[in-house]
């Protein structure tokens, strides 16, 4: 493996190492915070509201299936994820060298699963937090791996369309 190998594998490393820290690091400062001081407001005015509020996500993206109050969600739901996971590192690694650009965004995406995978397993539910509406639309309450999930689909839809 020659030197410039070894630096895609590191940023790849790094990207994936950045996402799933600072999705821990927020989730277990939101945790400490939760006993007393939330929701707290962080952006008011006529167009937006951006609120921190602890929410225990025991569903899907966005909350789908949340309402199933059923431990087999949360193993079906984590068995889908670590599938997609091990899909992603597969392709990843049979790429790594030849796509960089969509390999970077692949792996903000594993970064963010593996984030929420963290929650799932260990808890049996995601902690969610941030809470954004824009007039009176009122977007599901989100954290950063699921942000690292849409910006890393998102850009790797982007990418792969130009291409």
């Amino acid at each position: 493996m020659n030197k410039n190998n070894k630096k895609i594998i590191g940023i790849y490393v790094v990207l994936i190492t950045f996402a799933i820290l600072i999705d821990r690091i927020s989730k277990m400062l939101i945790e400490k915070i939760t006993e007393s001081h939330l929701p707290i407001q962080l952006i008011k005015n006529w167009v937006l509201n951006l609120n921190i509020t602890y929410v225990r996500n025991k569903g899907f993206i966005f909350g789908i299936f949340s309402n199933y109050n059923n431990s087999a969600i949360t193993y079906i739901i984590s068995s889908i994820s670590l599938i997609a996971i091990l899909l992603l590192f597969i392709y990843l690694f049979k790429t790594w060298e030849q796509k960089l650009p969509q390999n970077v965004f692949i792996c903000l995406v594993i970064g963010g699963a593996l984030g929420n995978i963290w929650d799932r397993i260990t808890k049996g539910y995601v902690i969610d937090f941030i809470d954004f509406y824009i007039k009176d639309y009122h977007w599901p309450t989100f954290n950063f791996a699921d942000s690292f999930i849409t910006v890393g689909t998102i850009a790797l839809l982007i990418y792969i369309l130009k291409e």
